[in-house]
């Protein structure tokens, strides 16, 4: 690539949001019964407190390799978790419906033999539940098999020296239904589709491009997703060697902030992680932890988001929590056990299946966007990296990282000069003290992480 030539930049996959509303779940009526049953006797048999979570689920996949349709599935799956407490002594248990066993025989009977949890607070109690919009597209849920096979036929690279190695597009429709002994008894309906692929060189000597897409809508542009990936990886076969190593400037691409400090944002800001002692934040709350240009939210009332839903997985509502303002760390993340740890209130990130017990996690976790394009962010680069892909792997509880830049552009004086493979290596946590400026592009990962480009400063770049 010469110099000043910009790369391709693709496109900017937005979820659109159409006008479906939430829809309430109507999840099979015997299951629901078979979840109000189980836990009256639980009560019976001399529960304190009692939580049913009922979740019904549609997948519907088809897998292409090397450019051809290779497979096509169909799963769908009730599951059932129950959760009873005698006197602090907490028992779970989960299955597969309809059951042949008693249930609630099981779940007393772990509870039974548990030791008491002094910190044991309760389960949630009823609260009003918000209306989110977008969780539900029809044109998922109704979708065929045929329909799927049609749309795959755009899972096809445009150039003919690369070749989609393998993809999968996976539509997900998913309803849940949770009871307990507080009088909770709600439930809702959602839909979500996905679209993982590679793409390699049909000759070899490159490395292959993994790329992705999420939504709750059937709105994916694949043709778009595959042009970007195989264009990102036509550049990276024109890749020259850096002659030194050298400390820079780096923008990360939305992927590799999601891949690298969303991951330890998400794990930082759990509020079980500040109990195990595991969390890089846990003695910095009201303090600086990131550039004064950094904000970050979890969101679960967001209108369509990945991860978003009226209520958690204890029944509590979503809610919006403000993690990182300005730069300043406000909030962990919390569900109904934690937060009575730390003497609040629960933040609706109670996460989870209905196959195992409740866990702190994120709901949909964004970093606030900027104003600038990633072509402004290039111009104000004196000299690092463009870095589109990273392999490599973070440690989410120290923030360090380190690996191969197999997709990267080499920039010196606001100018792309050519592309180029090298290594990098840092933390996380201190990078996001070095942000100077960030971008207004969001991409969404399947865990409900919303990156965003970052710019950041004084990265060590190793030749390769």
């Amino acid at each position: 690539m010469e110099r000043g030539i910009q790369p391709s930049w693709g496109w900017e996959l937005q979820p659109s949001l159409p006008p479906y509303s939430l829809e309430v779940g109507s999840l099979n009526e015997e299951y629901i019964c078979e979840g109000e049953r189980t836990l009256s006797q639980c009560m019976r048999e001399g529960a304190s407190e009692c939580e049913v979570y009922i979740e019904e689920r549609t997948e519907k996949t088809i897998i292409v390799q090397a450019d051809e349709t290779y497979s096509e599935r169909e799963k769908s799956e009730a599951t059932m978790g129950i959760r009873a407490l005698v006197d602090k002594k907490r028992g779970f248990a989960a299955f597969t419906l309809p059951s042949k066993h008693e249930i609630y025989h099981s779940v007393m009977k772990v509870a039974h033999i548990q030791e008491p949890d002094p910190d044991w607070h309760g389960l949630a109690h009823s609260h009003s539940m918000p209306a989110i919009p977008g969780l539900c597209d029809p044109r998922i849920r109704d979708i065929s098999m045929e329909t799927l096979l049609e749309l795959s036929t755009a899972l096809h690279s445009p150039f003919p020296t690369i070749s989609v190695d393998s993809a999968r597009f996976t539509t997900i429709t998913s309803e849940v239904h949770i009871l307990n002994s507080h009088e909770i008894s709600q439930g809702y309906a959602a839909t979500k589709c996905y679209l993982f692929l590679s793409c390699l060189p049909r000759k070899g000597g490159a490395q292959a491009v993994m790329n992705y897409a999420v939504s709750r809508h059937l709105d994916i542009d694949m043709e778009a997703l595959v042009g970007e990936t195989c264009s990102i990886l036509k550049d990276s076969s024109k890749a020259h060697s850096l002659h030194e190593s050298f400390t820079g400037e780096v923008l990360f691409s939305e992927q590799v902030v999601n891949q690298v400090f969303m991951n330890s944002l998400a794990a930082a800001i759990s509020a079980e992680n500040v109990k195990r002692d595991v969390s890089y934040f846990k003695d910095y709350l009201n303090t600086p932890v990131a550039s004064g240009l950094v904000s970050v939210v979890d969101d679960g009332r967001l209108p369509g988001g990945v991860c978003s839903a009226p209520f958690d997985r204890e029944g509590n509502p979503n809610q919006k929590t403000e993690i990182i303002t300005d730069g300043i760390l406000e909030n962990f993340i919390h569900d109904e056990y934690t937060a009575h740890l730390f003497n609040t209130q629960s933040t609706g990130n109670a996460v989870g299946s209905a196959m195992i017990e409740p866990l702190v996690g994120i709901s949909n976790l964004l970093i606030d966007p900027g104003d600038a394009s990633k072509e402004e962010m290039i111009e104000s680069v004196r000299r690092g990296l463009y870095v589109r892909g990273l392999s490599g792997g973070v440690n989410v509880t120290t923030g360090d990282y380190s690996g191969m830049v197999p997709h990267a552009y080499y920039v010196e004086k606001g100018e792309i000069v050519h592309p180029t493979k090298v290594l990098i290596s840092g933390n996380s946590f201190s990078g996001l003290c070095r942000v100077k400026m960030v971008g207004r592009e969001w991409r969404a990962n399947l865990e409900g992480m919303y990156g965003v480009p970052l710019l950041m400063d004084d990265i060590d770049i190793i030749c390769h």
